[in-house]
């Protein structure tokens, strides 16, 4: 699979997972043996009988030759021997499944899914072929029938740890971390050697199970395998970021970016994940911006959000981000100005939380305390409805609280505050919370 892990921030540090969505490639070129067709699938035509010995002979010298070509990169003659193999022996499964494989690499995924079809109709008791195309359907964002073939593989041949870790990625989409982790050990159990890719994947479930020593124990052993691993970096820093040690965390994200620089051309840069985009600069940018804000240094965190912008990083939570430093700074004009740019980026109609979240958090900065104060009841609405035990109830709390006291609403704030003093989770927000109380009780002495 090449896929690479990408968590990435809002405002308050935590991960935002996005699902990455593939691209669709079709290109026409000189078929095997010189005869002009187009490079996508070649036509079957059913043959008034089976092939004969010679035809079945020639059709595995040329998915042999297909397959040489393939690993020296040419996909497209890879491909064009393949269509060949089709024609000459169209009943043989293992010539669909090769060349299904070829359009996966070339990210013609629809024409790879019709082949592991044919190859899944001719040999059904093939787990390799099941394990194809529940690929095919996972990098489709088909899940559910993903897992169903990926179902199947196992009660084929249960040694597929590829199945086993594919099923552990569809649950972490959905949220399923417990189920995910137990998936995603299996598979580590089944492998010949050890992979940073899986083991990648464990460090991120426990992350998301707050069981934070052990994911940092985990990203240890990636980095025993990978040590210029730049993406491993970024995530320690995640860690460290949600274990309330953000200077630890900046030392990381700098690691992260000097490796990012010397990994641009690497091969290693690096094939894990389906449901995270590549990692890129702007996002380490924009995670070490994050622990500075952490750090209460503003001036760092505005510099680290303008990089991030410049890497391409046009998200809402950057502007925002850079928004509210540049409001600690007394730079109201420049934060009024981002706020504005983040909330014409906050897509409305898209599910979730998020989008207030984003929304509160701009109007903060603009001092609109009544905006901020609508959106923030939306956004803890949606959380408690969704999801009521994310972390980010308690920061929505913790930002209620700070809008009502900006407003001289000091009970009222204080009794936002509440459930964030009792908080234990979000060690960076603690701090924070308990200096806010300290100016509240001063006004309502």
């Amino acid at each position: 699979m090449g896929f690479s892990m990408k968590p990435t921030y809002n405002k308050y540090g935590t991960i935002i997972v996005t699902i990455a969505l593939a691209l669709f490639l079709q290109c026409f070129t000189t078929g095997c043996g010189g005869n002009k067709q187009p490079a996508g699938q070649a036509s079957s035509p059913a043959l008034s009988s089976s092939p004969t010995p010679a035809q079945q002979g020639d059709a595995q010298k040329l998915a042999e030759e297909g397959r040489k070509y393939q690993e020296e990169g040419n996909l497209q003659k890879a491909l064009e021997c393949f269509n060949e193999a089709v024609k000459l022996a169209p009943d043989n499964s293992s010539f669909y499944a090769g060349r299904g494989l070829i359009h996966y690499q070339m990210k013609t995924y629809h024409l790879a899914l019709e082949d592991y079809d044919k190859a899944v109709k001719l040999d059904p008791n093939s787990a390799m072929n099941y394990l194809n195309r529940g690929d095919a359907y996972l990098v489709m964002a088909k899940h559910d029938l993903a897992m169903k073939d990926y179902e199947q593989t196992i009660k084929l041949d249960p040694t597929r740890h590829g199945a086993w870790y594919h099923m552990g990625m569809i649950k972490i989409m959905r949220r399923q971390f417990d189920e995910a982790l137990k998936d995603t050990e299996k598979a580590i159990s089944l492998l010949p050697k050890n992979d940073e890719g899986y083991q990648f994947n464990k460090a991120f479930i426990l992350y998301k199970l707050e069981r934070y020593d052990d994911s940092l124990n985990a990203m240890k052993e990636v980095m025993k395998i990978a040590p210029d691993f730049d993406a491993a970096y970024k995530q320690m820093g995640d860690i460290y970021v949600e274990m309330g040690d953000s200077k630890k965390a900046i030392e990381l994200y700098d690691k992260a970016i000097e490796l990012f620089d010397s990994n641009q051309d690497k091969v290693n840069r690096r094939e894990m994940n389906l449901y995270q985009k590549d990692i890129d600069k702007g996002l380490i940018y924009m995670n070490r911006a994050i622990a500075h804000s952490n750090l209460s240094h503003y001036k760092e965190v505005v510099d680290d959000c303008q990089k991030a912008i410049e890497s391409g990083f046009n998200e809402p939570g950057v502007y925002q981000e850079k928004a509210l430093a540049e409001y600690q700074l007394g730079e109201k004009s420049k934060a009024s100005a981002d706020a504005e740019k983040s909330l014409k980026l906050i897509d409305f109609k898209q599910p979730g939380f998020r989008k207030y979240i984003n929304a509160y958090s701009a109007y903060m900065a603009m001092e609109n305390y009544d905006k901020a104060l609508e959106f923030n009841k939306k956004a803890s609405d949606e959380i408690l409805k969704l999801e009521p035990d994310h972390r980010e109830l308690i920061i929505a709390y913790y930002s209620r609280a700070y809008i009502l006291y900006n407003t001289g609403k000091y009970k009222e704030a204080m009794e936002s505050l509440k459930p964030v003093l009792k908080n234990k989770r979000e060690a960076y927000i603690n701090e924070k919370a308990e200096k806010l109380a300290a100016m509240i009780k001063n006004h309502l002495k």
